[in-house]
Parts: structure tokens; C-alpha cells; sequence
């Protein structure tokens, strides 16, 4: 291997005084496309900031997350939280590990239950009118994990969580870190909001290890059982946040566009109707993920086409070379699922929906080339917890509901997560599926979009 360059890679040199924002903006995917097709897989966005589109060199970046460079720093971040999360990597991934882990496959299924029974709550405050999609599929998907994570209850959480998260939007949409210390009325407001949140569940926290459960009933109960040695407060808070504060856009983004395929692909619908109708009516139930191949590889499609985080972040720790090129503390490397995984070079028609591609044997290239959880120690460890949720809800939904669309050409957003802009749906009971809704319906609160 040859000596590691020590220029920065090559980019484009950007205007006056904004450099490349002002182009990033106006069209992200299509600035970052040009720029890979003039300069490569690697090149630079700023002095501070390379660009990588090689799926290898992601892995690696993946692969050495924690050690060599540090992941999801926070839109709003004082010197103090850096260097804190930093010291707590280990306990940080120790508490991800382990209540991940601690998930039963019964619990799974107990929860795929409520996974169907909640979408019919949060149906039914639509009035059989149009509604938001991405509305209500973020309620819905807050709900779900507030559920998994808490059990019942939580709703203090989840309208904290959403408080906070539409507060945050408008850092998120920006190039760059805001100081808490700023003395801006926006990030006031956003601060008290993160602080709410955080609240919110060091009280369900303490109140839980106060009055435990005879046995684990959700990710809470798992955590507070560890003892080998037991995790603190601090961290479970930690990993309850963090992952409460992600389940309020990403699987609300991918139902949002699974509405929209299934609208637009009769055909696919009609397979996955079929499929889910089949199981329905073997069993009464749509939650044995592994008897819906097709439903799977749909929701794996749409994962493809539509990962909801489309662009990644990682903060580099100390000094490193990664594909020849010298990285120094502080740069920022920037990465896109979305892109790796309509790249022609590792997928077959790539802007196509075709979720046979996941019935057939699939080759090492694209296996590598997807990214919708990420890859190596930080993978999401919820990841099959999570496709399990999709699956068991677009069986539902395909098997249950009739779906028309107002906009079916609905632009993609790359503000902050990958949704459909401005799609619009009214979902309506299937009159031929009346006979097997009975087994799937319990009656749940009321949703309202």
C-alpha cells in the first residue's frame, strides 16, 4: 500500500463566502451524484468535510465507528456532552447490546399484535377522509415504540419526543452544530424541549425500579434486570432517548412510502394482499413474519429505495487513513445509503421497485451495497425488531385496506429523513376482507392524526 496522501481529496471549490451549501441545497442527491460522477468515491465537500460513496470504505468507517470515528453527534451540543459521550462509548454500546438482546421472540409476537391493532386505532380517527401520511404514520410509529420500549403509558414521552423533534428541524436541516450556549429564542426552546424528554424518562425509569414487573414486559423491565454489573440510570436513559427520538421519523417515513408503492403497484399489493390473506386465514393473525417472504422482500425494496437516513455522519476521532487518503481529528466524513444503493454498479435496474431481487440469490457486491441499518458494531440492533414491525404493518394494511393517493408523483424530501413530500391518502376497509378482520382487531385508543 502506498504512502497516505495528505492533501484533501478533490471537490468542488463552492462560491464566495457560502462555499457548497448553497448548490448542496438546492439539490442534495443531485449535487452529491455530479460530484461522485467528476471526482469519484471520495471527495471533499469543505476543508472540514469528505464525501465517501464506496460501499468498502463505509464498511470500514462502520466497522471502526466508536474507535476511530464517532457517531451521531447532536444538533445541539456543548463542548461538555462531546467529550461525555466520547468517555461513554463503552457503556453506551454495553446497554445497546444487551437489551436488544434480552428481546424474546415472545415479546416480539406479543407486540406484533399491538403493531396491527394500533394502525387500526390510527385509521380510524381519519374518518375514511384523506389524510397527512407522514402525520399520522409518525404518531403511529411513536406510539409503537413508546410501546415497545415502555409498555403502556408513555404517552408523556411520546408528545415530549415530538415536541422536541418538531422544535429541532430547523438545526437539523443546517450544515452545522449549534452551541446550546447560543442565545437564540429557537435553540432555547429546542433545549428545554430535549430537556423535557429527557425527563420524561428518567421519571418512568425511576419509577419502574421502584415497582418492578414479575417478569420483562418491555426494553425497560430488560435493562433494569441486567445486574452483571447493573447499568446506571444515566445510560438507560441514554439508549431509551436516543432510540425513542429516531422511531418518531424513520419507520413512520418507510410506512409513508410504503402507502405510496402499494397505491401506485396494484400488482405488488395484490401479492402482498394475497400472501398476508392466505396466512390470515391459517391462522387469524398477520404476525409470523416468516410466512410473508414477499411482504419481507417488499419492505426490503422499499428499505433500498427509500432508506430514511439517506445521509450519514461520523466525526473523526484521531488520526486515520481511509482509502488512501490522511483523515484528521475534527474533519467529518458524510456518507448516503441512498446512493450506494441505486448505484448501477452493485444493483440491477436501481431505481426500479422490485422486490423479487430479494427471493433471488442476491451477490456478495449488492449484499454489501446496502446500508438501511447501517453495518458493523453500530448496526442497528433493533434492525429485525424493526422489520418485523414493517412487514407485520404492510400486510395489514395491504390485506385490510383499500389505499388511494392524491399525489402519487409525491417528491422526495431530503430535508432530514427521506419521506414523501406533501402525500395525502384516504385508507378505507377492504369490504372482500371483512370476514378476517375480527382475529387482528382489539379495541385501542383512539389515534388522532
Amino acid at each position: 500500500m502506498g504512502k497516505p496522501r495528505t492533501d484533501q481529496p478533490p471537490g468542488p471549490r463552492g462560491r464566495w463566502l457560502v462555499g457548497n451549501s448553497y448548490d448542496y441545497d438546492r439539490d442534495r442527491i443531485g449535487f452529491l451524484r455530479r460530484n461522485q460522477a467528476r471526482y469519484g468515491d471520495v471527495f471533499s465537500f469543505s476543508p472540514s468535510t469528505v464525501v465517501v460513496c464506496d460501499p468498502s470504505l463505509i464498511h470500514e468507517i462502520f466497522s471502526r465507528s466508536n474507535e476511530i470515528f464517532l457517531a451521531e453527534a447532536q444538533v445541539l451540543a456543548s463542548r461538555r456532552e462531546m467529550i461525555r459521550a466520547e468517555a461513554n462509548v463503552e457503556n453506551w454500546m454495553r446497554s445497546r447490546r444487551l437489551g436488544w438482546q434480552g428481546m424474546t421472540r415472545g415479546v416480539v409476537r406479543a407486540h406484533g399484535r399491538r403493531v396491527v391493532t394500533a394502525f387500526d386505532a390510527a385509521l380510524s380517527g381519519t374518518g375514511g377522509e384523506f389524510f397527512d401520511v407522514m402525520t399520522l404514520m409518525r404518531v403511529y410509529s411513536g406510539r409503537l415504540v413508546a410501546d415497545l420500549l415502555f409498555g403502556t403509558g408513555a404517552d408523556d414521552v411520546v408528545a415530549a419526543a415530538d415536541h422536541r423533534s418538531t422544535l429541532a428541524l430547523p438545526f437539523m436541516n443546517t450544515n452545522l452544530t449549534i452551541p446550546k450556549w447560543l442565545p437564540t429564542p429557537g435553540v432555547r426552546r429546542a433545549v428545554r424541549a430535549e430537556d423535557a424528554v429527557e425527563a420524561a424518562i428518567e421519571s418512568h425509569v425511576r419509577q419502574r425500579r421502584a415497582n418492578p414487573h414479575d417478569e420483562s414486559e418491555d426494553l425497560l423491565d430488560l435493562l433494569l434486570a441486567e445486574d452483571d454489573p447493573p447499568l446506571e440510570d444515566a445510560h438507560i436513559v441514554q439508549l431509551l432517548e436516543s432510540t425513542m427520538l429516531a422511531s418518531l421519523g424513520s419507520p413512520g417515513a418507510v410506512l409513508a412510502w410504503v402507502v405510496l408503492e402499494l397505491a401506485r403497484h396494484p400488482d405488488i399489493r395484490e401479492r402482498v394482499r394475497e400472501e398476508a390473506i392466505e396466512l390470515l386465514s391459517e391462522t387469524g393473525s398477520v404476525t409470523d413474519d416468516n410466512r410473508l417472504p414477499y411482504s419481507k422482500a417488499f419492505i426490503k425494496e422499499i428499505l433500498r429505495l427509500y432508506p430514511p437516513t439517506w445521509l450519514m455522519g461520523r466525526l473523526v476521532r484521531r488520526p486515520y487513513t481511509l482509502g488512501g487518503w490522511s483523515l484528521r481529528p475534527g474533519q467529518e466524513i458524510m456518507f448516503s445509503p441512498y446512493l450506494v444503493q441505486r448505484d448501477p454498479r452493485w444493483w440491477s435496474d436501481p431505481d426500479e421497485l422490485r422486490p423479487e431481487r430479494w427471493l433471488e440469490p442476491a451477490t456478495p457486491e449488492s449484499r454489501r451495497a446496502y446500508l438501511p441499518f447501517g453495518s458493523g458494531p453500530r448496526i442497528c440492533l433493533g434492525m429485525h425488531l424493526a422489520l418485523y414491525q414493517l412487514v407485520t404493518a404492510a400486510a395489514h394494511l395491504a390485506a385490510h385496506y383499500e389505499i388511494v393517493v392524491n399525489n402519487p408523483d409525491a417528491p422526495a424530501s431530503t430535508e432530514v429523513i427521506l419521506v414523501p413530500t406533501g402525500l395525502r391518502a384516504r385508507l378505507t376497509p377492504d369490504s372482500e376482507s371483512k370476514t378476517i378482520l375480527a382475529p387482528d382487531r382489539v379495541p385501542m385508543p383512539e389515534v388522532t392524526p
